[in-house]
């Protein structure tokens, strides 16, 4: 089952499954439908608060009565929803666990080993019941306990090799994240994102992030009207799809080009930086602007980021974006980040940023559709035939009249993007994420 159909089984059909599957026998039911017939026993539900008057107790119910008794048994057994307890409270905040969103806290299905906030599991600590509820879903039985007991014991006895356990863990971390990607799950937005100390160093959720990216970008164009902004056409792709190309290309046919205006404040924010709001000129300065914004490489908040979602919700009228997707033959682009930043971020940590950069499509182009904004697809394979293919690109996004086929040969023979006469605006990002001649090929 996908963690929808969970979440929609624990809302709705949960407690008649449980009625089912631990029913009491048939001679106690009998016995209890008998006392509840002759008054000597009558059941009330949603418990609010329990008050002791005296020698006795009030037992006070959510619809506001009252009932006055003798004795108090608290029979209600654990809750699955660890959330509430100060002690998994305190355990989440320091790190050393993640709540399940399912319920109880994160663990490994096999084995039981208890997962911290990265996904990694511990060698020596491991959840056998109500804990568990999130993965191991009816764990309140003790047949059920039992085997699960039975597997921790076997997991301590006959442990796997620690080299096995991280390539695991990190295939499967991988293929969850995937997983929630491919099925743009809310949880995307509130799972806290860990630091890696380099590029990331302060623990933050994506939505967090946005929002302070959001406030950086409105600090320049809060207060002007729609009339005001000039048309953005928004290009976006994972990295090494032929961006740079693109870009410069605008640039070359008199269109102000950014570099990642919204990344880039992503990336102060990433380092615990304010970041410098984008100067974008105004639509009587300039009526058509081209920003390009790459998902990756380094952390998963690259990955994961929506660029146009801080725009609109800065202010930005969807009425003048234009989003455009690129994307280039995958064993080609996976390549090139192997090429490029192998030597900077570990291997299978820069695969899985590969794999939800790429996934991440489905993200950013639904959440385009669905604010009404238009988009238009180009693929790097396409520029083989630069002079045709821009032509197309430049016809179907209104701006036929700014193509020339002068412009495609200065544009090949502009040579490198740093160089002053690319055509494109640089803003000022972390020098940490700065590759000398990235660019350039």
């Amino acid at each position: 089952m996908s963690d929808a159909e969970k979440m929609r089984f624990m809302d709705v059909y949960n407690s008649g499954w449980l009625r089912n599957r631990s029913a009491m026998p048939l001679e106690n039911a009998v016995r209890m439908r008998d006392l509840m017939r002759s008054g000597r026993l009558s059941t009330c539900a949603r418990l609010r608060n329990v008050i002791a008057i005296g020698s006795r107790f009030r037992a006070v119910l959510n619809d506001g009565s009252c009932r006055e008794v003798d004795y108090v048994i608290d029979a209600t057994g654990p809750s699955y929803r660890l959330d509430t307890s100060p002690l998994y409270q305190d355990m989440q905040r320091q790190g050393l666990i993640a709540f399940d969103p399912l319920g109880g806290i994160r663990c490994g299905y096999d084995d039981s080993r208890v997962h911290d906030r990265h996904g990694n599991p511990y060698p020596n600590v491991y959840a056998v019941g109500g804990p568990t509820k999130g993965t191991h879903f009816y764990a309140a039985a003790i047949d059920i306990n039992t085997r699960r007991a039975q597997a921790v014991v076997d997991s301590i006895l006959n442990p796997k090799g620690p080299e096995m356990s991280t390539i695991l863990t990190s295939v499967e971390e991988t293929d969850r994240l995937a997983d929630l990607v491919r099925r743009d799950h809310p949880s995307l937005d509130t799972m806290v994102l860990a630091p890696d100390g380099k590029y990331q160093n302060r623990p933050a959720a994506l939505d967090a992030l946005m929002w302070e990216v959001r406030d950086c970008l409105g600090e320049a164009f809060r207060h002007w009207a729609p009339e005001d902004f000039p048309t953005l056409y928004c290009a976006w792709g994972r990295c090494r799809v032929g961006s740079t190309a693109l870009t410069n290309l605008f640039g070359v046919a008199g269109m102000p080009s950014y570099f990642q205006p919204v990344k880039v404040v992503l990336r102060h924010r990433l380092l615990g930086n304010a970041g410098e709001p984008w100067a974008a000129p105004t639509a009587a300065e300039q009526p058509h602007v081209f920003g390009k914004e790459m998902a990756g490489p380094y952390v998963l908040a690259e990955s994961l980021f929506l660029p146009l979602q801080p725009l609109i919700e800065a202010g930005w009228p969807v009425e003048k974006l234009h989003m455009i997707m690129l994307d280039r033959d995958p064993p080609s682009s996976l390549a090139s980040w192997l090429e490029k930043w192998s030597d900077r971020v570990p291997e299978d940590r820069l695969i899985r940023n590969y794999v939800i950069s790429s996934l991440n499509a489905l993200r950013v182009e639904s959440y385009a559709k669905r604010r009404g904004v238009p988009v238009t697809h180009y693929v790097y394979e396409a520029s083989k035939d630069a002079t045709g293919s821009v032509r197309k690109l430049f016809d179907r996004l209104g701006l036929g009249d700014r193509f020339t086929e002068g412009a495609v040969t200065d544009w090949k023979e502009r040579g490198q993007i740093e160089t002053k006469g690319s055509g494109v605006t640089f803003l000022s990002e972390p020098k940490v994420y700065t590759v000398v001649g990235l660019h350039g090929s």
